[in-house]
């Protein structure tokens, strides 16, 4: 499933723009076919997917965001640095973006509803191209097979998610316990 939303004020933060999205309300009221939570690799551990976000987003059981920085102990730094590593696969599609499509190259001197269409569209475009390997972000698909981990970074959890049961305090513990465990990678203690 792909969810694109244009068109939110540049002053609104990220968390506020999904806040006022379709797909926070949709996320809320439960109205997505979420697949259901999963046993993460190497783990008994069954938890819920999640989005993952950064600090402008609220802490909910299916949107994951880094612990504050007022209360790091060592496995919430780590758990914070690999959060991070794997949003920043995600930002990167932004830079594919705008090296595909030369018009988000420069600022977009056309009226707002115009750059919003402009830019669904080149969305659509562009996943209909990747589809028929009409283009290929070449550096991120040479990543994605010299390391599977750089692909999702933590263990394959970017998943959108269903609402759970367990609450968003316990959903983070969990995940934060499972990347110092069982889900840990041998470079993260380099890392911070």
């Amino acid at each position: 499933m792909t969810y694109v939303s244009v068109g939110a004020n540049g002053r609104v933060s990220d968390g506020g723009v999904f806040g006022a999205s379709t797909l926070s309300r949709a996320l809320d009221e439960g109205w997505l076919n979420i697949p259901p939570p999963t046993q993460l690799p190497n783990s008994e551990k069954t938890l819920p997917h999640v989005i993952l976000g950064d600090e402008a987003f609220p802490l909910k059981p299916y949107l994951i965001r880094p612990y504050p920085r007022r209360e790091l102990n060592h496995a919430h730094k780590i758990f914070n640095y690999r959060l991070s590593r794997a949003r920043r696969l995600i930002e990167n599609v932004f830079g594919i973006m705008a090296a595909t499509w030369r018009i988000f190259g420069n600022k977009i001197a056309i009226q707002p509803d115009k750059v919003e269409t402009i830019t669904l569209a080149t969305c659509v475009l562009h996943n209909y191209l990747l589809a028929k390997k009409q283009i290929c972000p070449n550096i991120v698909i040479q990543q994605i097979q010299d390391n599977p981990q750089v692909a999702n970074g933590m263990g394959g959890l970017a998943v959108i998610p269903r609402p759970h049961t367990l609450n968003a305090k316990t959903v983070r513990d969990e995940l934060c316990h499972y990347v110092n465990n069982e889900g840990a990678v041998g470079w993260q203690e380099e890392m911070i």
